[in-house]
């Protein structure tokens, strides 16, 4: 029938209608997706630092793109039915000639044929004769027809046209530069390749991790491209973030410093087109002593308590005498992993690996160990934290070693190491020994020098001559040396000096030595000698004393009668004032110098048993008002014009004036009766003499009798 070749051919636009619709999409969707490769290429290219999460959006993005694209231009147009109304109405468009007998001839096929729907209602008023030769006419008319025209495909055509275009471009570029778009479709799935960059930066951090409060430096060196200047991005734990340039080093370097540290933080850095990754920087507490506890435990020799458990000592500083064993027990801030011990004495270092005990808690904080004090030095701890830090700063403690000295001996009496006796004087002998820790033994040594070195004698000290015992740390020892007993004589010389020890027994026990002293024996008579040459220079002496007091009199008088009524004093008049109390004090520092060597005087007559009782009364009567006058009555006279001299009124300088000048007058009186009682003596020592010497010629004279 000619109708069904009609619809064959109907058939076949179908075909071809639904093949560009395919195709059309099929571009489309290759168009889309090659656009969208370009610009996310291009926006991950530019923008090194493109979040993961924006990629993985483009993805999705594409997916969700493809999709739409799919549906509205290939699986919705293939869902669309194509009648064969609608294909012989395209043609009827494209040849109009046809004048509708296509659409009409397709609407009443179905008649002749019998399939007519009850729908259509042509059914009941067309004769399907004239229906047959409508149908006739048409298949007639558009046998010739080419109905490849009413399919129109140069969109389609545009379309591939540009697809090829593009995908060469991309292939190409594919080709040449493989590596370029594995990191894009890598970064595009999500993965973390960088781009190559122009610029390379290394990052090179100078410790990590630090303690809170520590310097770190931060040095970038260019490995590619050196960019004009590099950024540093920072952000802190406790949310401070910021940013600054990078200082330039010599060479391809850069450089930043973060000051005393107290957080941990992450940073970055951007120079040219090179953004690197982010850093952490972790601040840790570091370790520190944060209390020491000392315990001593001292040598025996000390005879010091050692320290109460209960009661330990708090402190770093270690100071005890040599010998001592040291115990410390110290705690840290932090848990620790390892200590490490340092002792140093004069040049020579000691080191112990510790491990640190857990405290009240569990935790690795507490260290103890002991040392023995052997000298001046040091105690270090170098402390490795459970974090890994050290301690920032040197953890250095001193140790004062007191060392203990040999007893210290000063002999009191005699008070000069050279002295004069008689064959029949009886020394008295005065020492004071002293020792750190205790005196163990004292010893007094002897030898007679003259005519002949005679041997050695010692005299080990007993409670006799000392006042405590020995263990202590000061003695006082008394002893007498009677010459009499030793049977000396003129011209001999004794040398003596002291030894003593102490209780120390880390080493060698210390021995000391005193200086040494001499006793000359001479004659009876050659020591009153000596003794009546002082006496008539200390005469000389006061005479001068007098004749200063005399000077110091008058001008005190001048005083009194010039500046007493004054309120005011000029510079010169208080100068004037102060040279006089100087006056005084030199009047007072002679009668002492006086009143010193009578002491001597008096004792060199009392040892040496030369006089009686009643000359050496005589001497201790003067020697008595020397004194008072050296030690009361100068003094207060010149303290009298002291006052004088800073007194604001005149009423009472005047008073202070007269109150020293009767003191003064005092002074020269004294020392009028001084003169007197020293002319009395010389002449009872004269009286004495003359018997003396009468005694000892009728002496001779019996003796030549006698021969």
């Amino acid at each position: 029938m000619p109708v069904n070749d009609l619809l064959k051919r109907f058939e076949q636009i179908r075909k071809t209608t639904r093949l560009i619709f395919l195709v059309d999409g099929l571009l489309r969707a290759l168009i889309c997706l090659s656009v969208f490769a370009i610009v996310t290429f291009l926006i991950d290219w530019m923008i090194p630092d493109l979040p993961k999460g924006v990629r993985l959006f483009f993805l999705g993005s594409s997916v969700v793109l493809m999709a739409a694209i799919f549906y509205r231009y290939i699986f919705y147009p293939l869902s669309v039915k194509i009648r064969d109304e609608d294909i012989a109405l395209c043609l009827e468009r494209v040849y109009p000639d046809l004048d509708d007998r296509l659409i009409s001839s397709v609407q009443l096929a179905p008649i002749v044929s019998g399939q007519a729907r009850s729908d259509q209602g042509v059914g009941d008023f067309n004769s399907p004769q004239l229906i047959q030769a409508l149908l006739d006419e048409t298949v007639t008319l558009v046998r010739p027809l080419d109905f490849r025209k009413v399919i129109n495909a140069r969109v389609q055509k545009k379309l591939g046209v540009f697809a090829l275009v593009v995908v060469c471009l991309i292939g190409t570029y594919a080709t040449f530069y493989p590596a370029y778009t594995g990191i894009w479709f890598n970064r595009l799935l999500g993965g973390n390749r960088l781009w190559p960059k122009k610029t390379e930066l290394r990052v090179a951090i100078s410790k990590n991790p630090i303690a809170k409060g520590e310097n770190v430096s931060v040095t970038v060196t260019a490995t590619k491209k050196v960019p004009a200047k590099v950024h540093i991005y920072y952000e802190f734990d406790s949310a401070e973030q910021d940013y600054a340039r990078m200082n330039k080093l010599k060479g391809r370097k850069f450089k930043f410093d973060f000051a005393r540290v107290t957080d941990s933080f992450r940073f970055r850095v951007k120079g040219g087109d090179y953004l690197g990754d982010w850093h952490r920087v972790s601040a840790l507490t570091p370790p520190r002593i944060d209390k020491i506890v000392l315990y001593y435990e001292y040598p025996e020799y000390t005879g010091l308590v050692n320290t109460d458990e209960s009661k330990p000592v708090e402190g770093t500083h270690v100071k005890a005498p040599v010998g001592t064993k040291v115990k410390f027990v110290a705690e840290s801030n932090i848990e620790l992993d390892r200590v490490q011990l340092t002792l140093q004495y004069k040049g020579q270092t000691e080191t112990k690996n510790l491990i640190p005990a857990s405290d009240h808690v569990q935790k690795s904080r507490i260290i103890q160990s002991d040392f023995m004090v052997m000298g001046d030095g040091y105690y270090s701890f170098d402390l490795t934290a459970a974090n890994g830090l050290k301690n920032i700063s040197q953890i250095k403690y001193p140790i004062k070693a007191v060392v203990d000295n040999g007893p210290v001996i000063r002999i009191v009496d005699p008070t000069r190491d050279h002295k004069d006796v008689t064959p029949v004087a009886t020394v008295p002998l005065a020492v004071v020994t002293t020792d750190d820790y205790g005196i163990s033994q004292i010893t007094f040594v002897h030898q007679l020098m003259v005519p002949e070195a005679q041997p050695v004698e010692k005299l080990p000290f007993t409670e006799a001559q000392n006042d405590g015992l020995y263990g202590q740390v000061r003695i006082e020892s008394h002893h007498n040396l009677e010459l009499a007993q030793w049977g000396v004589q003129e011209g001999q010389v004794i040398k003596f000096f002291l030894e003593a020890g102490d209780n120390y027994t880390v080493g060698q026990p210390h021995q000391s030595r005193s200086r040494i002293y001499r006793l000359t024996v001479i004659s009876p008579d050659q020591m009153k000698k000596k003794i009546e040459e002082i006496e008539m220079r200390l005469k000389e002496e006061i005479k001068r004393i007098k004749i200063l007091q005399s000077s110091t009199v008058r001008k005190t008088n001048d005083f009194v009668s010039l500046l007493a009524r004054k309120d005011k004093l000029d510079p010169a008049e208080k100068r004037s004032l102060d040279n006089t109390a100087s006056s005084q004090r030199r009047i007072s520092q002679g009668v002492e110098r006086v009143t010193r060597e009578f002491d001597e005087v008096i004792k060199d007559i009392t040892i040496n048993k030369l006089w009686d009782q009643t000359t050496l009364n005589k001497l201790e009567s003067i020697n008595d008002v020397l004194k008072e006058v050296a030690t009361v009555k100068s003094p207060a006279a010149g303290r009298e014009l002291v006052q004088a001299s800073h007194s604001p009124q005149a009423a009472q300088r005047e008073e202070k004036l007269q109150l020293s000048r009767d003191q003064q007058n005092d002074i020269i009186q004294d020392l009028n009766d001084v003169l007197a009682k020293m002319e009395e003596w010389e002449d009872y020592q004269e009286v004495v003499r003359i018997v003396r010497e009468m005694l000892q010629k009728q002496q001779r004279i019996i003796k030549e009798l006698k021969e």
